[in-house]
């Protein structure tokens, strides 16, 4: 939150519960904001295992 990690993720749907968890309005709508969500490391929904 507020330019600090609250969490990994895996899915889409762990990265709404870190929102959730987190106080933030959440919704799978949100996660192509960039002022909510910042992808890291990878394209957005791009989820790697290694």
């Amino acid at each position: 939150m507020r330019d600090h990690r609250v969490g990994l993720a895996h899915s889409d749907t762990e990265v709404v519960e870190l929102m959730r968890r987190s106080g933030m309005p959440f919704g799978p709508h949100l996660l192509d904001n960039p002022v909510r969500v910042r992808w890291n490391g990878a394209p957005a929904h791009t989820y790697c295992t290694s």
